[in-house]
């Protein structure tokens, strides 16, 4: 059953969607690129510092988080602390270090070859429970895991 909606609230859509359409879309982008831009060269944005590439991202996280959960990150499956931590440290990162709007950071991890703040956030979780058991990397194998899992979901 399709229901229809008051004439009031049909108008105030249209008027939304008008002002959207309105708007200078290339204006849009070049401000958006222009913010980038200028992010990838900080070193700090909003006060909070932005490491430069995962080994000092590393150094970061271990100067920000207690021993003891540490510890607790350490004896877990690295899937399990990525499932595990995405939405309270993972975010954290993501929001604190800018993978959305651009940061020297997110750049570094674009460089790498992944493009959205969730395959970041897993990525990042993953290297630094494999950082903090002395366990190799494998960057290159674990990108491009992450590039077949977007192919295939497109």
């Amino acid at each position: 059953m399709m229901k229809v909606l008051p004439t009031w609230l049909m108008g105030v859509l249209l008027m939304c969607s008008a002002c959207l359409c309105g708007q200078n879309r290339a204006q849009l982008i070049k401000e958006a690129d222009s913010t980038y831009q200028s992010n990838i060269l900080k070193s700090r944005i909003n006060g909070v510092y932005i490491p430069k590439d995962l080994d000092d991202a590393f150094a970061e996280l271990d100067r920000l988080s207690p021993p003891e959960a540490l510890d607790k990150i350490r004896v877990e499956d690295e899937n399990y602390i990525a499932q595990k931590l995405h939405f309270g440290l993972g975010r954290w990162m993501a929001y604190n270090w800018n993978f959305d709007e651009g940061s020297r950071f997110s750049h570094y991890l674009k460089g790498l070859g992944l493009f959205y703040s969730s395959e970041m956030i897993d990525f990042v979780l993953i290297s630094y429970h494999r950082y903090l058991n002395k366990k190799p990397q494998d960057i290159e194998v674990r990108v491009k895991q992450y590039i077949e899992k977007r192919k295939k979901k497109s």
